[in-house]
């Protein structure tokens, strides 16, 4: 139930790693608690998510390095608009 708590707390700051390996812990303890196992499987989505984000990001950083400046200006201004 403390590992549970810890990790609810993290995850409301938004620390879903630290999150995950605390519910992971608890998880191994107690892989048949129903809050353990569904809160397991949300941040278990939430750092796949986060994953699938930083993966799609970091391969779109290709294609904004072969723009010229006029895109690049363009996409600035977009940026400060939103």
């Amino acid at each position: 139930a403390v590992l549970n708590n810890l990790s609810n707390i993290k995850k409301g700051n938004r620390k879903f790693k630290e999150a995950f390996q605390l519910i992971s812990k608890a998880y191994e303890i107690s892989p048949d608690d129903e809050v353990i196992s569904n809160n397991y499987d949300s941040l278990y989505q939430i750092i796949s998510d986060l994953d699938e984000r930083e993966q799609k990001f970091k391969h779109s950083l290709t294609y904004i390095e072969r723009e010229n400046k006029f895109v690049i200006n363009k996409l600035k201004s977009f940026i400060k608009k939103t």
